[in-house]
């Protein structure tokens, strides 16, 4: 009888430590570490600029100067990640520019989506 609780008893733990294991593998998160993005240029009325493309994890001469948009009669004054300007792009470089990453399981970075900046006016 003893042998028969001792044989129960082994088959329970390794039963829960493989339900452990499979179940700490369906939480494990696979990030990349490149990568790339696009930025579309929201010009509000300005000239149009073609989307541009931004390679993450580049070195640092790979960036290119972000445009500066005309519009007959007014002044650029900047771009910036909201309609309502209330958050402007820091710097004039590709490179400045924040990703927008793909999430999964909250953490995990699985791509990146593309980035509309929006030009100012003045």
């Amino acid at each position: 009888m003893k042998k028969i609780i001792i044989v129960i008893t082994l088959l329970l733990v390794v039963t829960i430590l493989l339900l452990i294991k499979f179940n700490n593998e369906d939480n494990e998160c696979y990030s990349i570490s490149g990568g790339s993005f696009g930025i579309i240029y929201n010009t509000n009325g300005g000239e149009s600029l073609e989307l541009s493309s931004v390679c993450i994890a580049c070195p640092p001469n790979s960036y290119s100067t972000l445009p500066v948009p005309t519009k007959e009669g007014y002044t650029f004054d900047g771009w910036y990640y909201d309609k309502e300007f209330t958050k402007k792009v820091d710097g004039d470089s590709t490179l400045n520019v924040e990703p927008n990453p793909i999430l999964e399981k909250g953490t995990c970075i699985t791509g990146y989506n593309n980035v509309t900046i929006y030009a100012k006016w003045k």
